[in-house]
């Protein structure tokens, strides 16, 4: 259901912010796959440099989140944003991905 309505709105978006949406997930997806292949493949000393990084990235997201999220009264929702950072990429993969009906249940 979810799925359905975001595809369903994404035509309608101004280029330049499907640009950035795309920039940035593409960005995030590199980097964690950059950060899985660094813990597979370098010596022990990188892997927690590579932790860091990865550590020090969340914390300045989380840091952002709370901060929005404080200020538009929706503190409650910081707790299950990290496991929403992790999915995302792939559910707008799968957005992207997935046919687009035109059916009687969807949207038009």
């Amino acid at each position: 259901q979810q799925a359905r309505m975001l595809r369903s709105t994404y035509r309608f978006y101004p280029k330049g912010t499907l640009n950035h949406f795309t920039a940035e997930l593409s960005l995030r997806a590199i980097f964690f796959g950059v950060v899985f292949v660094a813990l597979i493949l370098l010596p022990w000393p990188f892997k927690f440099a590579v932790l860091a990084t990865a550590l020090v990235r969340y914390l300045i997201v989380l840091f952002v989140f709370y901060r929005n999220a404080r200020r538009l009264g929706e503190s409650g929702l910081a707790k299950s944003h990290i496991l929403y950072d992790f999915i995302e990429p792939a559910l707008r993969l799968f957005v992207a991905i997935t046919p687009r009906t035109k059916g009687s249940k969807t949207w038009h």
